[in-house]
């Protein structure tokens, strides 16, 4: 559509009745008056006016449809009746100055949550408030009778009327019904639409999305994604975890993970964002303890299923197995997978794009230039006076297999390895430190990565950071001579049925709650590590998870030395348990591993705690000077065989 000049309609008058007074602003789609509603020479009321561009084309039947569709859905708006959504009085076409117009008469407000924010963020009181009203009107808009679909949920949309917030702006609304979804044109704000409005897919948790934009940016006035130009976003919303500043304090950081989800069908909806904020009270702080029965320190794994999914399709665009998004191949993987089909065509168009370097929108270049990923591989220099000053630089511009040698030094970055890398630490132990801060310092974004003789520290600014210094959602990321520390929740964090990451001769230490956490179906192999310093637990492994050690050590743990929870397995021989405040292995749940030529000792509590329901198994092992006994249940399932207790 071509950009109008909005302004130039002050003054005018629509049907005789609404006389332009003052323009308020103008976006892509519409310009937005202030206007005096008159009925023959008696002001009635001040109004806000809202016009809109009539759909255009080329088919005259087809843009007949479109504007029929357009004024439907504006009366269906008008006819809506709600407290914290703004009240249309009336719709209508306009034979303007500037070509036909569609308007929407609305109530007036006082101001909008963006100019509240040009003042400074929200206080945690002030941004439940808005938080539960934007929910209550979402929870009206998505009632399956309606099923409306606001589309550009953002701070300039967010008004206040007599002390209320109210949603505003419902003339780019779609209006779904019953059903799930639909395709539409990509309508919204760059920065707060969510990853499937780039194919036009229309869900409820399109609005959800958005919603949880303004909620991180209504408590810090930053976005939780960001990115160069408009595919540098793009990318961002697509690859990256939401940025969750400090000041996004619980609940709201728990609500917006759940909000930013990637797979609509996932994201939490307007009724549990209420539901969420009952357990809060008025000043937005927790008053009742979460229940962390199930992974008391889980990371957002989210990106799990889409890694997988990209590995995948990385791998088949390489051995050119696959050349459309329809291939039977895609399609069933995504259903295997649970992602809708439309998210990961969307996938396959942007890893196509990016591997021949062609913007997303342009057809494959009829070239027979061959991939990058024949390439040969290269090998890169960081610091030291070479070429590339940071580690990202240098990933950035590397072809896949290539090996980066990187300068003693310190390093402060947040490396997101998203081709098949070496990175090897020049220099001893510790010379090749690679710093974050509130960020995972290493996310491993790639079927097959190495990291050989480096430092990596995740350091955050209070306990309510989630951050790890090592991050593997998926892949087979080898760990060799490394020290890992951090100062959040967890140092090694692996989940998902493809993650798979070695870890040999590396030093792990620290972890509010786990030094080394394994969840959802993922497996671990730890051979000749050191495990130590962590709160909770040392090793946590849960939901059907899986760690192999051999010949290593844990100590010095705050908690218990390993954590075996609901249906977590292990392998481990020749390793030592020793010197933890609580117990040494604590069998929660069904977990169920094996134990073999393995000492536990000098532990607080006791040596194997828990157990009623495990099928645990201790063959040549020693378990002995406990502090509470070997065993806190004599009569559990757990398999004793050539093993000493005392």
């Amino acid at each position: 559509m071509a950009e109008l000049d909005w302004r130039s309609l002050f003054g005018n008058s629509i049907e005789g009745k609404y006389h332009l007074t003052e323009f308020i602003d103008a976006g892509s789609y519409g310009g937005v008056f202030r206007a005096d509603e008159v009925v023959g020479d008696r002001l009635m009321r001040s109004v806000a006016i809202k016009l809109l561009q009539p759909a255009t084309g080329d088919n005259p039947y087809r843009v007949q449809v479109a504007r029929e569709k357009q004024l439907t859905e504006l009366q269906y708006a008008a006819g809506l009746d709600h407290p914290h959504v703004i009240r249309c009085h009336s719709v209508g076409q306009w034979d303007s100055p500037l070509g036909p117009l569609l308007y929407i008469v609305m109530e007036l407000a006082e101001l909008s949550l963006e100019t509240v924010l040009a003042n400074g963020p929200l206080e945690p009181a002030q941004a439940a408030d808005m938080l539960r009203q934007m929910a209550t009107a979402l929870e009206y808009l998505h009632d399956n009778a309606r099923g409306l679909v606001h589309r550009d949920i953002k701070p300039a949309n967010i008004l206040q009327c007599h002390g209320q917030w109210k949603l505003s702006d419902l003339g780019t609304a779609v209006a779904l019904g019953g059903t799930h979804s639909t395709q539409g044109a990509a309508f919204g704000t760059a920065e707060y639409a969510p990853p499937e409005s780039y194919d036009g897919v229309i869900t409820r948790g399109w609005d959800i999305w958005s919603l949880g934009v303004v909620l991180v940016e209504s408590l810090s006035l930053e976005l939780p994604f960001s990115g160069e130009g408009e595919r540098g976003l793009m990318r961002s919303v697509h690859y990256d975890m939401p940025h969750m500043p400090l000041s996004v304090r619980e609940p709201f950081a728990t609500i917006a993970r759940q909000c930013l989800r990637r797979d609509s069908e996932r994201r939490i909806t307007a009724a549990e964002i209420l539901r969420e904020l009952t357990q809060f009270n008025a000043d937005g702080l927790q008053v009742t303890e979460r229940d962390f029965a199930d992974n008391p320190f889980e990371i957002e794994e989210d990106g799990a299923a889409m890694a997988e999914l990209e590995q995948l399709i990385r791998a088949a665009l390489a051995d050119r197995l696959i050349s459309s998004p329809e291939r039977v191949e895609l399609n069933e993987a995504a259903r295997r997978l649970r992602i809708p089909l439309a998210t990961a065509r969307s996938l396959f168009n942007r890893i196509r794009a990016q591997l021949e370097d062609q913007p997303v929108d342009a057809p494959p270049p009829a070239s027979n230039v061959a991939p990058p990923s024949t390439r040969e591989p290269q090998l890169l220099n960081v610091g030291g006076g070479s070429n590339y000053p940071t580690i990202s630089a240098a990933i950035r511009n590397a072809t896949p297999g290539s090996t980066i040698h990187i300068a003693p030094g310190s390093y402060n970055e947040q490396l997101q390895l998203d081709r098949e890398i070496t990175l090897v630490g020049e220099g001893g132990p510790g010379q090749v430190r690679i710093v974050s801060r509130d960020r995972h310092t290493v996310l491993c974004k790639t079927a097959r990565a190495v990291l050989r003789n480096l430092e990596l520290i995740c350091r955050v600014s209070n306990s309510e950071v989630r951050a790890a210094a090592l991050c593997l959602p998926f892949g087979r990321c080898v760990v060799r001579d490394c020290i890992i520390t951090s100062e959040g929740d967890v140092c090694v964090t692996a989940f998902g049925r493809s993650s798979n990451p070695q870890l040999a001769d590396c030093s792990l230490s620290g972890g509010r709650n786990a030094c080394l956490s394994i969840s959802h179906h993922a497996t671990v192999s730890l051979r000749d590590c050191t495990v130590s310093g962590s709160g909770f637990a040392g090793v946590y492994t849960g939901a059907g998870s899986k760690v192999l050690m051999q010949h290593c050590t844990v100590r010095g743990i705050r908690g218990s030395g390993l954590l075996f929870h609901e249906d977590g397995a292990g392998e481990l021989s020749g390793s030592l348990v020793a010197d933890c405040l609580e117990h040494g292995v604590l069998l929660g749940g069904s977990g169920s591993p094996v134990f073999s030529g393995c000492e536990i000792r000098q532990n607080h509590g006791w040596g194997i705690a828990g157990g009623r329901r495990s099928q645990a198994q201790f063959i040549d092992c020693e378990v002995h000077v406990n502090g509470a006994g070997s065993r806190e249940h004599p009569d559990a399932p757990v398999l004793l065989e050539n093993s000493r207790l005392d």
